[in-house]
């Protein structure tokens, strides 16, 4: 290190920019993740449709959610989005549902946008009700 003596007597460090102190990262050691079940056997009746709870996300940045639905007649997921866990601030259907299909086995993810969240299901058959169940895989 090399210092200079300004003229009112303090010292201050010369900087370059090849004498760089800073610690670079050589790779990520590791991800911080959280499993949240969001719905267990939930029954929704023909064209219901169920909310979840509020979870909190504070921290993640991803969302995966999971559900499984015991028939194949169709279902919509939406995503719900919450600044203070009580209140609804945005939804995702507000533009487009996360899924909406005839699947009974649905996987996706979703950049997370609010400190919490929670899983809203409808259940697409009209005369049947569907148990369904589903998780949340928080990633940072």
């Amino acid at each position: 290190m090399s210092y200079y003596k300004e003229q009112n007597g303090n010292s201050y460090k010369r900087i370059s920019i090849g004498d760089s102190e800073i610690m670079q990262p050589v790779e990520i050691q590791n991800r911080y993740t959280k499993t949240i079940q969001l719905q267990n056997a939930v029954v929704i009746a023909a064209s219901g449709v169920v909310n979840g709870g509020w979870n909190s996300c504070d921290g993640f940045d991803k969302l995966g959610v999971t559900v499984n639905m015991n028939a194949g007649t169709g279902m919509q997921i939406t995503i719900d989005w919450s600044f203070d866990g009580t209140t609804l601030f945005a939804s995702s259907s507000d533009v487009q549902p996360n899924y909406d299909g005839n699947a009974s086995k649905v996987g996706f993810e979703t950049p997370v946008i609010a400190p919490y969240f929670r899983a809203t299901i409808k259940n697409k058959d009209a005369t049947n009700s569907k148990t369904t169940s589903s998780y949340g895989y928080l990633k940072a």
